[in-house]
């Protein structure tokens, strides 16, 4: 009996130390291996996952032969640069493992760590909740959101009343070093560089890791940071990450929303064989860019950058791409910034009906080139609909046109430089400020306002197109009759001669619940004119029969119509040719 009793003692002696935490801080040389005890401070003899790694000496350590290894902490402070390398042979993966996780072995017996849990807050049974939300905590197979991770922070930190545990969680922001997994001080940088072995990070399951520095990721082969979990790796304000090396950067598998990148953070791509950071197939995705964070692309007709379905808070330009993507879902983007000489050529491979957009939200800084290439496709619209004012400035060169099928603006914007647009403009809410520079529009302008001063429509009254061959008017199912048309007048007395084929803005305009069209043939035709609404769809028949030569006015009633800004459209086929034109009403009731 007293054999198996200090049989006992002896296994709980033995587990004590496995599952111990011990500091070790890095004395070794500039160039030292990572694996020579010797080179810490205590000798690091035996290697443990629990062990806790500190790179505090203020100077620039290059770290060799680093290979697959396991452990729990990795703290880089006080100014100091880390550069680690891989060892030979094959891929090495540096794993961080959470402290919890040794309580239950590898295979993680994770209802006795709920048991150790419960004996630690000894709380009785009344509160043998808490155990259990421990065991929710360390073993859910599914995706842990944040706000429920800080539930159970605050259950096992506060049970009763608030005192603030648990917003600090919810915060994700502790700036204290030993609460995090993997912590780089504002100043401090880690440096992976690895051409063949590559060398990656893992955070396994219940880990997390906070960026206040540099982290730095170069070479020729695909080197990457990953997590098992959802929201457990931060780039801080004022971190940045660099990506100098091919590949995702944050790989493709581990969870989605695993990297955040808070206000003031920055992602930077320096490498032309980067892949797009999302990594995964919309809407799913590797990273959150929170508001304030910032994607700067330094690499000319790089793939890291993707506008389908993806969202970018800041997003800086600072080389030429020509970007061909199938967009299929609208991307939105909060300041949009070109930088001299650099370029993005827009083009969307998208045949289908859908039209995506392109969605600003901040101000657009364009000194450098941003085209959309001239197609017959006219499938992507821009939006700038944010909710603060919005300002356009730069000296670069805008190209907005037919390639473009539409540019609304719904938001206060200002041009602090002149600006062209050659493209449909439609303006549907907020105030357009260009007082002191011009904006020229080339194609129709649709607004329900007066027009801004410094807005110069160029061909406004210029619709009008003649062709050869006879066109067909376009019937659709839902096409209503001839009912809001009320009279048909031929002018008369017209000098035939001087007779051109035109249509006329009608009057009056605005108007409710009726208005005047005029059109004119200088010889016989077949006349289709309609009415459709801002979406294109056609709502009525005006008229579709054939015309004498002369000058024609017809009064339509509006009275089934909402008010709005509707358009009004005239096919006249003469012969083999034929001519057509387009004007905007307003109906106001």
């Amino acid at each position: 009996m007293r054999i198996k009793y200090y049989l006992a003692v002896l296994l709980l002696f033995f587990q004590s130390l496995i599952n111990s935490q011990t500091t070790y801080i890095w004395t070794g040389g500039i160039n030292s291996s990572f694996s020579t005890a010797g080179n810490w401070n205590p000798v690091r003899q035996v290697s443990r996952s629990t062990d806790r790694l500190i790179f505090n000496n203020g100077i620039n350590n290059v770290v060799t032969n680093v290979n697959q290894v396991t452990f729990a902490q990795l703290i880089i402070t006080g100014n100091t640069q880390l550069t680690l390398t891989p060892g030979t042979g094959n891929s090495r993966i540096i794993y961080i493992q959470s402290l919890t996780d040794n309580n239950s072995g590898e295979n993680g017996n994770n209802q006795e760590y709920a048991s150790l849990k419960y004996n630690e807050y000894y709380t009785g049974e009344a509160h043998k909740d808490i155990a259990t939300l421990k065991y929710e905590e360390y073993s859910t197979p599914t995706e842990i959101k944040k706000i429920d991770q800080a539930d159970i922070k605050y259950s096992e930190y506060n049970y009763g009343p608030s005192n603030g545990m648990g917003d600090l969680k919810t915060g994700e922001n502790s700036n204290s070093p030993f609460d995090n997994n993997i912590y780089i001080e504002n100043g401090s940088v880690l440096k992976i560089t690895a051409n063949d072995p590559s060398l990656s990070i893992y955070l396994k399951s219940n880990t997390r890791a906070e960026i206040y520095g540099t982290l730095i990721m170069e070479g020729t082969i695909q080197n990457s940071i990953n997590s098992e979990d959802p929201y457990s790796l931060y780039f801080m304000n004022g971190s940045k990450i660099v990506q100098n090396c091919p590949g995702n950067l944050f790989n493709t598998n581990g969870a989605v929303n695993a990297v955040v990148f808070e206000s003031g953070s920055l992602l930077e791509v320096n490498n032309i064989s980067a892949l797009n950071p999302f990594a995964l197939q919309a809407p799913n995705s590797k990273v959150v860019f929170e508001e304030g964070s910032n994607f700067k692309l330094n690499s000319a007709n790089s793939n890291a950058l993707r506008l389908s379905g993806r969202k970018y808070a800041n997003l800086e330009i600072n080389s030429n791409i020509i970007l061909n993507e199938i967009i299929t879902t609208d991307c939105i983007i909060g300041n949009f910034t070109i930088k001299p000489g650099a370029s993005i050529t827009i083009n969307n491979l998208n045949n289908s009906a859908t039209t995506p957009g392109i969605h600003i939200h901040g101000n657009l800084l364009l000194n450098g080139e941003l085209k959309f290439p001239e197609n017959t496709n006219k499938n992507l619209d821009l939006y700038f609909d944010g909710n603060k004012l919005q300002n356009i400035s730069g000296t670069g060169n805008p190209d907005l046109n037919s390639g473009l099928k539409n540019i609304f603006i719904s938001n206060d914007i200002t041009f602090n430089r002149d600006f062209e647009m050659r493209c449909n403009v439609l303006h549907t809410g907020g105030n357009i400020n260009c007082s002191e520079h011009t904006l020229t529009i080339y194609g129709s302008f649709i607004s329900a306002s007066i027009l801004p001063p410094g807005v110069i429509i160029q061909n406004e009254s210029s619709h009008a197109e003649f062709g050869n061959g006879v066109l067909t008017h376009y019937k659709e199912n839902n096409r209503k009759d001839l009912s809001e048309t009320s009279a048909i007048e031929s002018v008369g007395n017209i000098n035939k001669v001087s007779l051109e084929f035109a249509l006329n803005q009608n009057y009056p305009n605005p108007f409710n619940p009726s208005t005047t069209i005029e059109f004119s043939l200088p010889e016989s035709g077949h006349v289709s004119l309609s009415v459709f609404d801002i979406s294109g769809k056609e709502i009525s028949v005006i008229s579709d029969k054939m015309y004498q030569p002369g000058t024609y006015k017809i009064e339509y009633n509006a009275n089934k119509l909402s008010s709005g800004i509707y358009f009004y459209k005239i096919l006249i086929n003469f012969g083999k040719n034929f001519f057509k034109d387009s004007k905007k009403m307003i109906l106001t009731k």
